[in-house]
């Protein structure tokens, strides 16, 4: 969905966080061992972006529960390395 400039995004929100990122294209996927998020057994993702000027983030660690197949959890790293927000989805 398109955001005219009369818009805007509050709290600590990029327009990169917008749904219409793509992370299948946008970033490269590796499995971490599994995790569980409050009672909730969660698969785990690291992201690495593909083509850094292209990507909002360096890299994400991303939580999905296995048993609903939804994102739970999300945190978003800088090019250093520095975790620079986190996300819980309810």
């Amino acid at each position: 969905m398109p955001i005219s400039q009369r818009q805007k995004l509050q709290g600590l929100a990029a327009y990169g966080d917008i749904p219409a990122t793509n992370y299948s294209d946008d970033y490269r996927s590796t499995r971490a061992a599994p995790e569980e998020i409050d009672g909730d057994e969660c698969y785990v993702l690291n992201l690495t972006a593909k083509d850094k000027k292209r990507s909002t983030y360096d890299r994400i660690r991303y939580w999905i529960s296995k048993s609903r197949l939804v994102g739970v959890k999300a945190e978003f790293f800088t090019v250093s390395g520095m975790m620079i927000k986190r996300a819980r989805m309810k």
